[in-house]
């Protein structure tokens, strides 16, 4: 089904359905003689939200008979408006055909509909479709025209130029040319393969180390919404889950941690009305794209400040031995937000949740490089 129509010489052998939109210079209706019949046996009664179920038919009542009336009467307005679209495919010439077996068709059926309706215009004409068809058929049928009122539409090709078929020729011949794509984008929070992060010391267990980072980042993102009092039993619901799979001892220990952050006073800002959890950063710093989300992002009248929160244990107690993973990081989102604020001194954080203490970057350790 393609709804371009110039240049097509085909035939083309649809349903009524897939027709709609379509249009040909020449139809053929070959089968206008059958009738829909099918009829369910399950019935709905849309007033009394009832189900009637009809095995035979022999067990049909009176409400059921009404039913299915009611089917077969919606189901014969969508057959005959099918027939409107039908009809209405033809730009010159339509053919409405139909044959019949042993059973005389029925009297609703499109053919009768059809013969009925030009009965009075058309008139009886020996037909030969032997052009059309390999059997050479003809036989009697009823022809109904029209006369052309108006000159038929001249043909695209007659308007071409020849500058544009010889455009039309070399672009045939030409080899496409490369499609340029956007960049890939960088995700900051993710490289940090050329760098060693610290891992925790109790246990080799990799997995359970990332699980207690992203436990810990979740509930720095929910608790503070909630009234100080209510926070520690939300956090213990919270980590109580079966689907976080903890023992006691773990719950207690990653609440506790996550709790001193909250009561630690140096933290405040982080933490004030206003603040932002879990923000979506989307820019284009050093010619890449940037796609990133940033912990907790605070906006003051004259400064910014990103927060990005770092669960390793134990975490370096020199500033000037952060991770070079980390402080690309945070001079990326910070070349970012430059440019979304203006103006505005943009600072860079990070809180170390074992501990806790928090640390601000400062200029000559924020590099691309």
């Amino acid at each position: 089904r393609d709804l371009e129509q110039s240049g097509r010489d085909e035939v083309r052998i649809m349903t009524v359905h897939g027709a709609k939109g379509l249009q040909a210079p020449i139809v053929f209706l070959p089968d206008t003689m059958q009738v829909p019949t099918q009829a369910p046996n399950l019935f709905w009664q849309e007033d009394r939200n009832l189900m009637f179920w009809l095995p035979r038919v022999a067990l049909e009542t009176d409400l059921v008979a009404r039913l299915r009336d009611d089917i077969a009467l919606k189901r014969d307005q969508e057959y005959n408006r099918l027939l409107y679209v039908a009809l209405t495919r033809a730009e010159d010439r339509l053919y409405i055909c139909g044959w019949q077996g042993r059973r005389k068709a029925p009297e609703h059926c499109w053919y009768n509909l059809c013969s009925q309706a030009m009965e009075g215009y058309a008139k009886p004409a020996q037909i030969d479709l032997s052009t059309y068809s390999a059997s050479g058929w003809d036989g009697e049928g009823w022809i109904w025209e029209t006369d052309q009122s108006q000159a038929p539409k001249p043909d695209r090709t007659d308007d071409v130029t020849d500058s544009q078929q010889s455009t039309k020729r070399h672009l045939i011949r030409a080899v496409a040319p490369t499609e340029s794509f956007p960049p890939k984008p960088l995700a900051p929070s993710r490289m940090i393969e050329e760098d060693e992060v610290h891992q925790s010391p109790l246990g080799g267990d990799q997995g359970q180390s990332f699980k207690r980072g992203l436990l810990i980042h979740k509930l720095l993102e929910l608790l503070p919404d909630l009234p100080e009092q209510a926070r520690r039993k939300a956090a213990e619901r919270f980590l109580a889950q079966p689907i976080h799979a903890l023992d006691p001892d773990q719950q207690i220990e990653i609440a506790n941690e996550t709790l001193g952050i909250f009561d630690n006073p140096a933290f405040a800002p982080v933490f004030a009305p206003g603040s932002r959890a879990e923000v979506p950063l989307v820019g284009i710093v050093g010619g890449d794209v940037v796609s990133a989300q940033i912990d907790r992002l605070v906006v003051r009248d004259d400064e910014v400040m990103i927060v990005d929160y770092k669960t390793n244990r134990p975490p370096p107690r020199d500033v000037e031995d952060t991770p070079r993973a980390y402080r690309r990081q945070m001079s990326i989102y910070r070349a970012a937000l430059a440019q979304m604020y203006p103006g505005k001194t943009v600072r860079c954080f990070i809180l170390w949740t074992n501990g806790p203490w928090m640390v601000e970057l400062p200029e000559h350790i924020l590099t691309f490089g």
